[in-house]
């Protein structure tokens, strides 16, 4: 396909004239040019379309002029300036007035695979506009099916393809993507310890973790309980066929570890996902593990209204929907579901001898 046409912006000077009265000439720019140097005078005549802006009496005016080359006529349109995020966002506001909240809220995202760079963009589009990204991976061909991705972004490191689809749809926002590891032993090496400082701010900071990797979901459990930050927690599970999320408020919900402990106890309540002729512990992103994105896609859905909520606590267009339980979900039904595409709710109590929250 073509490559989209570049637009000249130019900024001028004169004041106190209607555009009308500035593009009535003979070539319709003449008037403009007046200030530019020679060589961008020439650009602009060559040029089919342009757009002019000027500030007069602290209010900031634009146009875009379009050209008939061969005529010398030129049509004139206005450019409408105002406040972007109010524009970009003006549905959002219609059905979550606590968007302007967001701004003082630090999203943290571990794991930028099919089911985060999903996440990541739902809390784009609500107006999420801080984000930090961590994820070594890079795009692979096998991921472009279930991920954001195209074709176009194989090769490129995960974090900095959805940063890039971040910024696109929310240009404002302040994205920084971290290809590391999360690991503590090694700073050069690892991300863990450039985790914890951001946890340390003062600001109001949520962490998703969609890795899917047991070892690793723990040790962040560990960490995060420690420093008193909420924690939301996803993955889909088996054959795609089985997703959860769950969210951990430290001191106010049972922490990973707890459910962890109800899934060893209450096996009936938690089955372990497995796949016929896979063998137990294959790594998550073995690339025999089927799933497709649509289901995918409406776990990480629930992710990020689970994140919205514990960013907006309190919010009267969110409501707590689970209050820190386990959100258990099937595309297929069975075991404790009633009929696929269903979603249910397993409360599970703190742990008060849990090793790493109880008392």
């Amino acid at each position: 396909s073509a490559a989209p046409e570049a637009v000249l912006w130019l900024r001028i000077r004169v004041k106190g004239r209607s555009w009308a009265d500035l593009f009535d000439d003979e070539d319709g720019i003449a008037q403009v040019l007046v200030d530019l140097p020679a060589g961008l005078q020439s650009r602009v005549r060559a040029a089919q379309r342009f757009i002019v802006v000027r500030e007069e009496d602290e209010r900031v005016d634009a146009v875009m002029v379009t050209r008939m080359l061969t005529v010398g006529w030129s049509s004139i349109s206005p450019v409408l300036v105002t406040d972007l995020d109010g524009l970009l966002f003006q549905r959002v506001d219609g059905a979550m007035r606590g968007r302007a909240r967001l701004v003082g809220v630090h999203v943290v995202m571990v794991g930028l695979g099919s089911l985060g760079s999903v996440v990541a963009q739902a809390l784009a589009r609500a107006g999420v506009r801080r984000f930090t990204l961590f994820d070594p991976d890079i795009m692979r061909i096998e991921n472009v099916c279930r991920h954001t991705a195209s074709l176009r972004d194989l090769h490129r490191p995960k974090v900095e393809v959805v940063r890039d689809q971040i910024l696109a749809v929310s240009p404002s926002a302040e994205v920084v993507a971290i290809p590391r590891y999360m690991v503590w032993d090694d700073p050069q090496f690892g991300a863990g310890v450039e985790l914890e400082e951001i946890w340390q701010a003062p600001e109001r900071v949520v962490t998703v973790v969609t890795c899917a990797v047991g070892e690793l979901e723990q040790a962040l459990n560990v960490a995060a309980v420690r420093a008193g930050v909420p924690v939301v927690y996803a993955a889909v599970l088996g054959a795609g066929a089985h997703g959860r999320v769950l969210r951990v408020v430290p001191g106010e919900t049972p922490c990973l570890a707890c459910i962890l402990a109800a899934q060893a106890t209450q096996p009936e309540r938690f089955p372990k996902f497995a796949l016929p002729g896979v063998p137990s512990g294959a790594d998550y992103d073995a690339p025999h593990l089927p799933g497709l994105g649509i289901d995918v896609g409406q776990v990480a859905l629930l992710t990020a209204r689970l994140v919205l909520e514990t960013a907006l606590p309190g919010d009267a267009d969110l409501p707590a929907t689970v209050g820190g339980d386990h959100i258990v979900w099937s595309n297929h039904g069975g075991w404790i579901f009633d009929h696929p595409l269903q979603r249910r709710i397993e409360r599970v109590e703190r742990d008060p001898v849990c090793s790493v929250c109880g008392t």
